[in-house]
């Protein structure tokens, strides 16, 4: 029985020494936070994608756009949009916009929402 005392006592005692080494250590400094506002053409709702939004600058030829400017559109992240560059460098340019349903994770509901956002070679 005195053993499980004294096991108790060295638990309780690392519990307390870390609780009070947790407090004193925390930062309670506050971070600066930066919000900015968003143009007033971009969807209020970041799951939204219907083709309503329109593409800053004119639809985006998925010929020459770089992953960054891919990921602007609605509903492709940065990982879709390296896969669409992936595909087009593997398999070469893009012949119609169809062509993005063989790239993972774009199907047809996808391609559907992002028509009229862009182009193949220049022409929409």
């Amino acid at each position: 029985m005195k053993k499980a005392s004294i096991l108790l006592v060295i638990i309780t005692s690392l519990f307390v020494t870390f609780t009070v080494g947790f407090m004193l250590g925390r930062d309670t400094t506050h971070s600066e936070v930066i919000v900015s506002a968003l143009p007033s053409s971009a969807p209020t709702d970041p799951l939204r994608t219907d083709s309503s939004i329109t593409a800053p600058g004119g639809p985006i030829d998925l010929n020459s756009a770089t992953v960054h400017e891919l990921s602007e559109l609605p509903g492709i992240g940065e990982v879709l949009a390296q896969r669409i560059v992936d595909y087009r460098e593997k398999n070469g340019p893009f012949s119609s916009p169809g062509e993005l349903a063989n790239v993972s994770g774009i199907g047809e509901k996808r391609i559907q929402d992002i028509l009229d956002l862009i182009t193949i070679g220049g022409a929409p």
